[in-house]
């Protein structure tokens, strides 16, 4: 102990660098611990679905989503979600599964959901890629009432 108490004298900047990464790496660690029940992977997003009636929420932009979705799944952009949570109000009782790309832009709007009382929500480990990764499809057929009001485009 006494030889690291006399590096850290010696060496300011790196003792001050240790301790900054290290607050880091628990800091991270407790996040992740705390988001544990939070997140669900491709498999048991599909059961919520097809067994609990669960509702996929995309949460990318309109191009991502253009590009293909989850079939049926509801798209309300993470920058609109607040302002829409009144859209959702009606299935505050089933799980709503929250994606985009990768699933950090989930994760915040899961967030936006539990702290607007959405108890089941939860956010797709991995994403739109992890879904893709597990063999489960996409599809570019826009959902039932998931459009925020704008008409359905046609295919061409």
């Amino acid at each position: 102990m006494e030889r690291l108490l006399e590096f850290a004298a010696n060496h300011p900047l790196l003792a001050f660098a240790v301790l900054g990464l290290t607050g880091a790496i628990v800091g991270y660690e407790i996040q992740r611990w705390r988001r544990r029940g939070w997140e669900v992977g491709p498999v048991e997003a599909t059961r919520l679905i097809n067994d609990e009636g669960a509702v996929a929420l995309d949460v990318r932009g309109e191009a991502e989503y253009a590009e293909g979705h989850l079939p049926g799944a509801r798209h309300v952009p993470l920058r609109e979600l607040d302002a829409r949570l009144r859209e959702l109000e009606k299935l505050r009782e089933r799980p709503i599964i929250a994606y985009c790309r990768s699933g950090n832009t989930s994760l915040a709007a899961c967030r936006t959901l539990r702290r607007a009382g959405f108890e089941r929500a939860y956010s797709l480990a991995g994403g739109v890629r992890a879904w893709q990764e597990a063999g489960l499809p996409l599809t570019r057929e826009r959902a039932r009432g998931g459009n925020g009001g704008k008409k359905k485009r046609k295919e061409a």
